[in-house]
C-alpha cells in the first residue's frame, strides 16, 4: 500500500511471525513498524495518512482489526476496533471465535469497511461497517456469505466495491 507517494507499507515473515514494515521510496530504508511477534497483515493507510487500518492476532490470537497512529516511522496508540466475539451458530469450517479481514477506509476517514463471518455459518462472511472514533458504531452492510474483499468508493463514498 502506497502512502503519500514516498513510502509503502508491507508485510514481512520473521521469526514465526508476520510484521508490519514501511519502506521509504526515495532512500530504499526499511523501518518496522510491528515487533510484537503476532500475524500483522493487509494493512492500509487512512486518506489523510495518519493512521493505519490492519488486520491482527495481538491480544487474543483471532483474526481482529486494529487502527494506530503514524507518525513517520512509528506506530502508536494500536488499538482493537471491534470487540471479541464468539459466534452462536455452528460453523464446520472455521473456529467459533468471529474472524474480522479486508479492511478498507471510507473517502473521509470517519469509517471502516471489513469483511466478517460474525454468525456466518458458510463461506468467509459479511461486509460490515465500524465507526473509527466509535467502535459501538458497528452495522452489518450487506450479507453475502462469501465476500472475499471490499472497498470503499473512493469519489463520493456511497458505494461499496466487492467480490464474491
Amino acid at each position: 500500500m502506497v502512502h503519500d507517494g514516498q513510502h509503502i507499507i508491507f508485510t514481512r515473515y520473521q521469526t514465526s511471525a508476520i510484521e508490519l514494515w514501511q519502506l521509504d521510496l526515495q532512500t530504499g530504508r526499511e523501518v518496522a513498524l510491528t515487533s510484537h511477534g503476532d500475524i500483522n497483515t493487509e494493512p492500509r493507510y487512512s486518506p489523510d495518512d495518519r493512521q493505519i487500518a490492519f488486520v491482527s492476532t495481538a491480544d487474543s490470537g483471532h483474526f481482529n482489526l486494529y487502527v494506530a497512529e503514524l507518525a513517520g516511522d512509528r506506530l502508536s496508540g494500536s488499538r482493537c476496533l471491534v470487540p471479541e466475539h464468539t459466534s452462536s451458530i455452528y460453523r464446520y469450517t472455521t473456529l467459533t471465535p468471529t474472524i474480522r479481514f479486508n479492511p478498507s477506509w471510507t473517502p473521509d476517514g470517519q469509517h471502516l469497511l471489513f469483511v466478517s463471518n460474525r454468525e456466518v455459518a458458510y463461506g468467509t462472511g459479511d461486509i460490515w461497517s465500524v465507526a473509527v472514533h466509535a467502535p459501538g458504531d458497528l452495522k452489518n452492510l450487506q450479507r453475502r456469505n462469501g465476500v472475499a474483499r471490499a472497498a470503499a468508493g473512493r469519489t463520493d463514498g456511497r458505494r461499496v466495491l466487492f467480490s464474491s
